[in-house]
């Protein structure tokens, strides 16, 4: 094995899994998604949240691809949305999955942070089980931490 071979491997195996990983550079890594793309079944599952001064709440998920160490990404409500109106497009039969409603009266309340967890988690697993949902590029970049 060549130390270029080395790199590599040690490039694409390694995730902190206790930083919440906050994109700022675009980087066009495709090998970080290799194993999602193979089909490989992989976990996510919202461990912790925490609000901003502005009141966003951002929900930590720690993604478990099957061959790699796992990692954490943050995301906000508006980014499930997103992702769940983008699938919807192509996969009307979504619309059935319990979603969570936007609130803006009580969206910081602890009761709404629970519910949402609750519903993310089960959008999450129901997304990521179906072998098609899941090789959709919006879900790979939505939970691939080197792309946003």
């Amino acid at each position: 094995m060549s130390e270029e071979d080395d790199l590599v491997m040690y490039k694409t195996s390694y995730y902190p899994s206790n930083i919440a990983t906050r994109l700022t550079s675009n980087q066009d890594d495709e090998e970080q998604s290799d194993e999602i793309q193979s089909g490989s079944r992989t976990k996510a599952v919202i461990t912790d949240t925490n609000t901003n001064e502005e009141g966003i709440t951002f929900y930590h998920i720690k993604v478990e691809p099957s061959l790699k160490k796992s990692y954490v990404i943050e995301k906000r409500y508006n980014d499930f949305l997103n992702l769940h109106n983008e699938l919807i497009k192509s996969n009307p039969e979504l619309e059935q999955v319990p979603f969570p409603a936007k609130s803006y009266l009580y969206k910081n309340a602890p009761e709404t942070i629970k519910e949402r967890i609750d519903a993310f988690n089960g959008y999450l697993e129901h997304i990521l089980s179906d072998e098609k949902l899941s090789l959709i590029p919006e879900v790979v970049k939505f939970i691939n931490p080197h792309w946003f």
